[in-house]
């Protein structure tokens, strides 16, 4: 048992329990932070609260309670770094354009007083000089237009801003006097080099940095591997993940954010983007991404015999982080009794493959990073 043939066991308070066979054991597994009793035989009994794995015999009894944290807690607390200390934060959005499953959102919501939310245009990353650029921009301006509409309905705004992020935001946490700043990990080597050099500027200038990841729909730590002991052939990589994986729940759609700096100049998409922006063949957006995986499930449920039904394609709004892959997937196993095992079995891949190449890429990019270090310098594969 499995990926997603896994069934759920339900709810106890505010997190799932999901069991998992491997011979004679069962994996106990949460995707909230838990309190357990554990009794086994001969009388013994083991407690453990936390959010990782936990093998119990099959004949042992398990009481649950759950421990009352922040929908976000359990994200927090395998990221020592995130440990924000309220008053004013800032927000730097880059592939992660949605309200719902956004762990840098979310942290702040519930730990600022005052949120900035900000997304800068920087040249080296957005290209514009190809002739699939204009798609790309039109899709990437449709979702910070969606995302801004869905801010503003909260009281809050999406600041636009053109530039370095490495140069800029520092300057506009000292403007605004944040004490701290979130973000998600970048996967690719131009981001991971642009992110160290900012957290050496927030450093200097006495910022906290929190740095979350959002890019895939397992994390890191809930894989039976690390970035050094990471499968390179797919087909490995699946099977690992399939038996061993935990699927944390994903965090809650924003409905409330705090207030923005009153005085703050939120800008508009500058012009070496706009000019270029082209027709759309997809539209971009949160509220978009969300019709179309409606869409998607609910023309699986009327072709649920057929097996030659097409592949999602849903990796334009995943790529720019419209909609999150944890979402899909519990969307997907809600459905999962009503769909053959072998069309499960075609979604589970593409949601692994997206996965497994998110991993991969973050991986080369840190080994290309490492090979141009001094050699004394120390490894940045955490």
């Amino acid at each position: 048992m499995g990926g997603i043939d896994t069934a759920l066991a339900g709810f106890v308070g505010c997190g799932k329990l999901l069991w998992r066979q491997r011979g004679d054991r069962k994996l106990l597994t949460c995707s909230r932070p838990v309190s357990l009793s554990i009794s086994g035989g001969g009388g013994r009994s083991k407690k453990w609260i936390g959010p990782n794995a936990r093998e119990v015999s099959r004949r042992g009894n398990v009481s649950v309670q759950a421990v009352k944290k922040p929908p976000v807690a359990a994200e927090m607390e395998l990221n020592p770094a995130a440990t924000g200390r309220g008053g004013q934060m800032v927000v730097w959005l880059q592939d992660v354009l949605r309200l719902h499953d956004n762990p840098a959102l979310s942290f702040a919501a519930e730990d600022a007083s005052s949120v900035l939310v900000i997304y800068i245009f920087d040249r080296r990353i957005t290209h514009v000089d190809r002739r699939e650029d204009a798609q790309k921009v039109r899709f990437l301006m449709d979702s910070l237009e969606d995302l801004r509409r869905s801010l503003r309905k909260m009281g809050s705004d999406l600041a636009l801003i053109d530039g370095e992020p490495e140069k800029i935001i520092p300057k506009i946490c000292k403007g605004m006097g944040a004490r701290a700043l979130a973000f998600h990990r970048a996967v690719t080597k131009p981001g991971i080099e642009i992110e160290r050099r900012l957290m050496d500027n927030l450093e200097d200038a006495n910022v906290e940095s929190n740095r979350l990841w959002s890019s895939t729909m397992y994390r890191l730590e809930d894989t039976p591997f690390n970035l050094r002991t990471i499968p390179w052939e797919y087909e490995q990589f699946e099977k690992e993940v399939n038996r061993d994986g935990v699927l944390r729940e994903s965090l809650p759609k924003l409905t409330k954010l705090p207030p923005p700096p009153s005085s703050f100049d939120f800008g508009s998409v500058p012009t070496w983007i706009s000019k270029v922006a082209g027709e759309g063949v997809r539209e971009g957006g949160e509220t978009a991404a969300l019709k179309v995986l409606e869409d998607k499930l609910a023309n699986e449920l009327r072709n649920s015999k057929n097996l030659s039904i097409t592949p999602w394609s849903i990796g334009p709004w995943l790529e720019l982080g419209c909609l999150s892959p944890r979402l899909v997937k519990e969307k997907i196993l809600k459905i999962a009794t009503k769909l053959t095992k072998e069309r499960l079995r075609t979604l589970n891949t593409e949601l692994i493959l997206w996965d497994f190449f998110r991993f991969i890429s973050l991986v080369k990019s840190i080994m290309n990073i490492e090979a141009h270090l001094p050699k004394e310098s120390k490894s940045i594969i955490p």
